[in-house]
């Protein structure tokens, strides 16, 4: 008599724990494309590079420094392992990547936005009693650099 094995690795019992073992403690999803840090803590790799960008170059879980030469590159192993055991999990995150706006536009919104911040510096410049002249010389700089 052959034993019952599970037919998905959802059917395993605790896949909740180990859910819980693949899960990036940035996004709090399964993880997409993992990366592991010299420290040993695991992230999907567009998650690692978002929070290293905007909070400095340390571990997000317990800050050890993150040296600028170090690249990160995708920890195979652990992605395989991933893919195996949560296809259906992997297969909603890639339809959620595939609908990421691309890097180009992206970066268009934040000029925009820098822009706008800009402009809503020299306004407050100008309700502050500002001079005129000294707006101008912002407001010039602010078109000279978004070039």
């Amino acid at each position: 008599m052959s034993p019952d094995w599970p037919s998905t690795a959802s059917d395993l019992p605790h896949i909740d724990e180990l859910a819980k073992i693949f899960t990036c403690s940035i996004c709090l999803e399964i993880f997409f494309e993992p990366c592991t840090t010299r420290c040993g803590h695991s992230f999907c790799i567009k998650c690692f590079q978002s929070s290293i960008y905007k909070s400095g170059r340390s571990c997000p879980l317990c800050r050890q420094s993150i040296s600028t030469g170090e690249s990160y590159k995708l920890n195979t192993v652990l992605w395989n392992t991933v893919k195996l055991m949560f296809p259906r999990e992997v297969e909603g995150r890639k339809t959620m990547h595939a609908l990421d706006r691309p890097k180009d536009l992206s970066a268009q919104f934040c000029d925009s936005l820098e822009f706008l911040v800009k402009w809503d510096k020299c306004m407050y410049l100008a309700l502050a009693g500002i001079s005129a002249s000294t707006i101008a010389v912002h407001i010039w700089a602010m078109f000279t650099m978004n070039r």
